[in-house]
């Protein structure tokens, strides 16, 4: 399940990416899922949906015909959230998964 972090002055996407996963470069799977246009700007008090990509988080066994865009619709609802499961799983090329590979699909309920 996913958390929720009220942002504190001084804080960043990176920070607090940093202090959930030990991985600051996952910032923009926070952005993401909580539409936010610029990162780069956080109310102080902003309520934040922190997705679960822990050991709990739901698992996907990628098979022929799956998208990324697919399995976000799928586990969603939304296909334009595919880059949340890519920025999870560090997927370069989103465009590209192998069957067989097993994604982290983050919890952003």
């Amino acid at each position: 399940m996913a958390s929720k972090h009220t942002t504190a002055r001084g804080e960043t996407l990176s920070g607090i990416a940093q202090d959930y996963y030990g991985d600051a470069s996952l910032y923009p799977m926070i952005a993401l899922v909580n539409k936010i246009a610029n990162p780069d700007i956080i109310r102080v008090g902003q309520v934040l949906i922190i997705p679960d990509i822990g050991p709990d988080a739901p698992r996907h066994r990628v098979i022929s015909g799956d998208t990324l865009s697919k399995l976000a619709r799928r586990y969603y609802g939304d296909a334009t959230l595919y880059d949340v499961i890519a920025i999870a799983n560090s997927i370069p090329n989103p465009d590209r998964i192998d069957v067989g590979e097993v994604l982290i699909i983050p919890d952003i309920t």
